[in-house]
């Protein structure tokens, strides 16, 4: 019974005391991590699944162009899931000059699910990023 309170007890201190002390060690010792150069960033697109969000849509757009990554390598795909308001028209109005914005309109509602997988389908990114319309 002594050898497992005295088990339990050297857990304890490893756990709390030595673990801790072992990682700050360890991290104080690597190397820190450089900046990335620019011309090796992966292309991003983005997919987002849309039905009925012309009301959210203004706010979205205006985040995704405040995002500090390089124009030419990230590619939106908004896919208007059988929307029925003025969604599809708000984002043709909004990418007509920008040749790495796409907009898929599906006639019939598939579901988020089936929005994506079309959304997915036109994404050319090496890195495929899904995001909420909201």
């Amino acid at each position: 019974m002594v050898t497992v309170f005295i088990s339990s007890i050297l857990f304890i201190f490893y756990t709390y005391a030595l673990f801790p002390v072992f990682l700050h060690l360890r991290a104080k010792n690597k190397p820190s991590l450089s900046i990335v150069d620019p011309k090796v960033w992966p292309s991003v697109s983005i997919v987002i699944a849309a039905r009925n969000e012309e009301p959210n849509l203004t706010t979205k757009i205006k985040t995704l162009q405040n995002l500090d990554y390089p124009a030419e390598l990230l590619e939106w795909v908004f896919v208007s899931d059988g929307s029925t308001d003025g969604t599809q028209a708000l984002l043709e109005n909004a990418f007509t000059d920008h040749p790495n914005r796409h907009v898929l309109h599906l006639e019939k509602s598939l579901g988020k699910c089936g929005a994506l997988n079309a959304g997915v389908a036109k994404a050319t990114g090496e890195i495929i990023l899904f995001m909420d319309a909201r």
